[in-house]
């Protein structure tokens, strides 16, 4: 037999050359390397994997055809189906309503995303806006989906946005074709514009409170490329509210209305100067920052060139809108801090305020729910649903013809409580309005009229005249109710009486000027602080001192951001609740 020396093959090894590895005493483990013992190959094995995997790995792609996209910003559906992405797009927003077929797509929510659903529909990423989905981003993160952020703004970063989707999408040459239609449009705009005249151009976007479009939006690059000026560019915001006074001041060329709240637009102080001169326009197109505005700029183009008439006078401007507005201030706060006495001296609790029977909160319901609905008569349905309010928490608390002051203030918090959350519910529901809800219930006077004077100044003259004749009976009932019966006051006559009149006194100033906190409260304990708890003086100090306060609580809240206005509720609480604590420190 022959016999194999070290480092020789055999014959059928070179037969069959694949059947066993190579071997060499010097390199046994086949690969041409110097074995190490098993431990060092093992280790020098993990050592190459892991060099392998250094590598900076590409995320996989899908194919454009297979890529799965969810917006969640109308303007961002609309630029992904202009540029011929539509197919890719599985799910959307309840506010995506443009192209018509973006509202076939899956509805993954609103202002709150249902992440059950965002995360079924496996998309290889999201779109959103960096400025206004900024909560959504952080929260699609976390679920593990990758999300790419868009800025919003003026003309330039829509076609910014146009191209970095494209790109994204792997539709380059949609998007830049779609960006050079675009950008020939707005060439041939600011050619025409360069041969017209420069107009004053205000541009409304909401009605109550009135909002207007100031520098840094859409419409602001927009107004300037048509060869128009915007008013409103000193405002500090890209968006803000503004005070008839304001409004009439700047006295525009051009008045352009990008809502449909005309009802209200019609029975504005003053808006006869102003009706020739104003243009209304399709909301859906130019109130967002999209590839369809800039589509249709011919047409906001000949709105800012459509024309001027003469505008209201100073002293229309003072008779007409500064006059009734101070004059709605005081009433509204003598009526919040009488009722609050009224209240306080009842109840005989310092915490209570006009809004503990619930009456605040059921006019909140109502004016909301005119809002959301868009049936109008919002101060009505305000009021209304203020004294429904009111009623319900009597007959609640109603136990063998007597008003228990518990039964009352639990009644009141547990009506005050459903309604708040009816409110919630429909604030919720209807969050295109979100912004005009919360400012108004936060409280405000930027659309006093003469109506809302005459409307609140019976109210003051009907609470005046209770405190009046009430005043003795409180003081006595101070000392507690049976205290008051064995003296000869008629307790729950009394109690009746002060309850209905101050509760329709909050009804009635909620339904006209919001929610305002804290007037109520605090005023009560200042005038205290002031003239004694005798109810004879008290409570008609708290009158003069509440209306004092609102009044400069207003002028403050209009001046203090000018021209842009605070909500007046604001101003009460930042500068009411100090004050009274500084007054509590000097006693």
């Amino acid at each position: 037999m022959h016999r194999r020396t070290p480092g020789s093959i055999s014959s059928k090894e070179i037969q069959n050359p694949k059947s066993q590895p190579i071997s060499n005493p010097q390199y046994p483990n086949g690969l041409g390397i110097r074995s190490l013992g098993f431990g060092w190959d093992l280790a020098l094995g993990i050592l190459l994997l892991l060099l392998c995997g250094c590598e900076r790995e590409e995320p996989a792609v899908a194919p454009t055809s297979a890529l799965r996209i969810v917006s969640i910003a109308p303007s961002l559906t609309e630029i992904l189906f202009a540029i011929g992405a539509g197919d890719n797009v599985v799910g959307v927003t309840t506010h995506c309503n443009f192209p018509p077929e973006a509202r076939t797509r899956e509805q993954v929510g609103d202002v709150a995303l249902n992440r059950e659903k965002l995360v079924l529909l496996k998309p290889d990423f999201v779109v959103a806006d960096e400025a206004l989905n900024r909560s959504q981003i952080e929260d699609i993160r976390r679920l593990g989906i990758a999300v790419r952020g868009y800025r919003s703004g003026g003309i330039d970063a829509i076609l910014r946005t146009v191209a970095e989707l494209g790109r994204d999408c792997r539709r380059e040459k949609e998007a830049a074709a779609l960006a050079d239609k675009i950008r020939r449009k707005i060439d041939d705009v600011r050619q025409r514009a360069a041969t017209r005249r420069k107009p004053r151009v205000l541009f409304e976007v909401g009605a109550d409170p009135i909002f207007v479009a100031g520098p840094g939006s859409h419409i602001d690059d927009a107004i300037r490329l048509c060869g128009g000026e915007n008013v409103a560019s000193t405002l500090p915001l890209d968006w803000g509210a503004v005070g008839l006074e304001t409004y009439y001041t700047w006295n525009p060329d051009v008045v352009i209305v990008c809502h449909t709240d005309r009802e209200r637009l019609l029975r504005r102080p003053g808006w006869d100067a102003l009706r020739d001169r104003t243009i209304f326009i399709d909301p859906d197109i130019f109130a967002r920052p999209s590839i369809r505005f800039l589509e249709h700029i011919d047409l906001l183009f000949n709105a800012v060139h459509g024309g001027r008439r003469s505008g209201p006078s100073g002293i229309d401007i003072l008779l007409d809108i500064r006059l009734p507005r101070v004059l709605l201030a005081f009433l509204a706060g003598a009526l919040l801090a009488g009722a609050g006495g009224l209240f306080q001296g009842v109840f005989r609790n310092p915490l209570a305020d006009p809004f503990v029977l619930g009456a605040a909160s059921g006019s909140a319901l109502g004016a909301v729910f005119s809002i959301v609905t868009g049936i109008g008569m919002m101060e009505l349905f305000a009021f209304l649903s203020g004294v429904a309010a009111l009623f319900l928490v009597l007959v609640l608390s109603r136990v063998r013809g007597r008003l228990p002051v518990l039964n009352l203030l639990l009644c009141g918090f547990a009506v005050g409580s459903l309604a708040s959350a009816l409110v919630s519910l429909l604030l919720y529901a209807g969050n295109r309005d979100a912004g005009r809800i919360i400012f108004w219930l936060m409280g405000g006077f930027s659309t006093a009229t003469w109506n809302g004077v005459l409307f609140l100044f019976p109210m003051t003259v009907i609470l005046a005249l209770v405190m009046f004749a009430f005043s003795r009976e409180l003081n006595a009932m101070s000392l507690g109710e049976e205290t008051a019966r064995t003296m000869g006051v008629p307790a729950e006559r009394v109690k009746w009486m002060i309850l209905l009149t101050g509760a329709l006194a909050t009804s009635a100033t909620v339904a006209l000027c919001g929610v305002i906190g804290f007037v109520g409260l605090i005023v009560p304990h200042t005038a205290r602080l002031l003239v004694g708890p005798d109810h004879r003086r008290l409570l008609p100090a708290s009158l003069i001192l509440g209306g004092i306060l609102l009044v400069l609580s207003d002028t403050l809240a209009r001046t203090a951001l000018a021209p842009a206005e605070l909500p007046v509720g604001i101003v009460t609480a930042l500068f009411g609740v100090p004050f009274f604590l500084f007054l509590l420190r000097r006693r």
